[in-house]
């Protein structure tokens, strides 16, 4: 474990435990959040103006996060093993989690859907951002993730999102012209 990663580690999980209000928040956050966004991703796919942009960026996102989360994310956790904050420390966290814990399958997720939906929306995306960023500090709060597990899931699940988007360009733009 980095020394980083445990002094960040402490300067969040500190507030964890001690308020039943704070705990209530935090567990929405870390584990809620994603099935808001989620929700929401459906929603603006819906809003989309015609079926061709719907059914391409409902593509998008799925690849996406398939990529991401059922890919990548499974590829490095099976060669790479960190333990949970809960594990190194022998606490209950606030939320139950198994597996290895770098990157974080959450964090890939969140971000994945977040840059896909930036691509195409930026207002929409500015808010997907802002909940997906809050969700991932969540994470740390109620003890199942270290901050370079949260940090890969970003950089994994934006790199990801990117990467589709791009390979898929040459379609988008036959789909609808910029």
């Amino acid at each position: 474990m980095s020394g980083f990663d445990e002094r960040f580690f402490q300067a969040i999980f500190q507030f964890a435990q001690k308020s039943f209000f704070l705990d209530t928040v935090g567990i929405f956050l870390a584990d809620g959040v994603l099935y808001v966004l989620i929700f929401f991703s459906i929603i603006f796919v819906l809003l989309q103006k015609n079926w061709q942009k719907r059914i391409f960026l409902f593509l998008e996102l799925t690849l996406a996060c398939l990529l991401a989360r059922g890919v990548v994310v499974e590829f490095i956790k099976f060669f790479y093993h960190k333990l949970r904050p809960f594990e190194f420390y022998g606490f209950e966290p606030l939320i139950s989690a198994s597996g290895r814990a770098f990157p974080s399958g959450h964090v890939t997720t969140l971000f994945a859907i977040t840059i896909i939906v930036f691509l195409f929306n930026r207002s929409w995306g500015g808010w997907f951002l802002a909940f997906a960023i809050i969700s991932s500090i969540a994470r740390i709060f109620v003890g199942v993730h270290w901050p370079f597990d949260i940090l890969g899931g970003v950089v994994l699940g934006t790199g990801t999102a990117f990467l589709v988007h791009f390979l898929l360009k040459g379609e988008r733009v036959r789909i609808w012209p910029p």
